[in-house]
């Protein structure tokens, strides 16, 4: 396989991450509203990236609401020893997405997925290529690609 297609292919893949991430509104494809997994990692996204905590307070409410008018539903709280709200989940992820976040809103949530999309894609092609001709590290990149729960 041509090594120019490959290379091509892998900057039209970008590209089209970039477009896509702008061109997607979250809050009309989601109706307005999210449940469980998806609202508790978004509201301690926006949590992290305006007060730097993970403290479910009121001010992320009204936050969320100004985005998506429904609301958050279903999001994984637990008590605190101080009586206060906290969220329930893992921290890591959403904390890995908050610069975008800050920078590009919920354009940039999509950013950061997709561009990790690319870069697993990437890496996975460069490292078969060590050992494999490009066509056939291409191809086995591309069955990676529409084999996996990626595209749902």
């Amino acid at each position: 396989m041509n090594p120019k297609f490959i290379r091509n292919f892998f900057i039209l893949f970008l590209l089209f991450i970039i477009f896509f991430s702008f061109a997607t509104e979250l809050p009309k494809t989601k109706k307005g509203g999210f449940f469980s997994d998806e609202s508790s990692y978004y509201s301690i996204l926006q949590s992290l990236a305006f007060d730097g905590d993970l403290q479910y307070t009121r001010a992320d409410i009204i936050r969320i609401r100004e985005v998506f008018w429904v609301g958050p539903m279903g999001v994984f709280l637990r008590k605190g020893h101080d009586g206060r709200l906290y969220y329930a989940k893992s921290f890591i992820y959403p904390l890995a997405i908050t610069p975008f976040f800050r920078l590009f809103g919920t354009h940039g949530i999509l950013l950061a997925n997709g561009l990790m999309i690319f870069f697993v894609l990437l890496m996975g092609f460069l490292l078969l290529r060590q050992h494999h001709d490009p066509g056939k590290s291409f191809a086995f990149t591309l069955i990676y690609l529409f084999a996996s729960i990626t595209f749902i």
